[in-house]
């Protein structure tokens, strides 16, 4: 094989290799703004959504819509401990569900509701490893935002959702 022909073969190999691994993408991470949470949160809530057929789904059009019926308040957390919430929350960062991805199609469990001065809401379950953050129109439809995966800095790990109610609620979840 002459010198031409193995510097094609290497080019070619090293374009394929180029193509597959920016084909392989970490989904886009998100973090909540302290100062956008600040404006609209006005009510923090531990709830309890009975819904025990979960699954995952492979399109954010199989979401279900929140029922408020199967929501149960457990405790609501007090307007003079949101902003120390809101900032560590601030600081957990989550993946942003895409079609590549697959969604859970309901909340279910232990969950924080943050609700928004315009009605919608924010939905944190943590019943399934914090898999099911979601975004809701007052109305109880699937909003904008769709995350998984929970992790920080001060919280490395699943539970960081958990370690936040454990510390700003009276209620402790083990």
């Amino acid at each position: 094989m002459g010198i031409k022909l193995k510097s094609l073969m290497l080019s070619i190999i090293l374009t394929i290799c180029l193509f597959f691994t920016g084909c392989v993408t970490d989904p886009a991470c998100y973090n909540f703004d302290y100062e956008d949470l600040i404006e609209k949160v006005v009510k923090i809530e531990l709830i309890n959504y009975d819904y025990a057929d979960v699954k995952s789904v492979k399109k954010r059009e199989n979401v279900l819509p929140f029922d408020f019926d199967k929501m149960e308040i457990i405790e609501t957390l007090d307007n003079e401990k949101f902003d120390d919430l809101l900032f560590d929350l601030s600081k957990v960062f989550c993946h942003i569900c895409d079609d590549l991805t697959e969604y859970l199609n309901s909340a279910s469990g232990k969950c924080l509701k943050f609700t928004y001065s315009n009605g919608d809401f924010l939905i944190f379950c943590f019943e399934y490893k914090v898999d099911f953050i979601t975004e809701y129109t007052k109305e109880g439809n699937v909003g904008e935002l769709l995350l998984y995966y929970v992790y920080d800095n001060d919280f490395p790990n699943y539970f960081a959702i958990i370690d936040l109610v454990n510390k700003y609620f009276e209620i402790q979840i083990k």
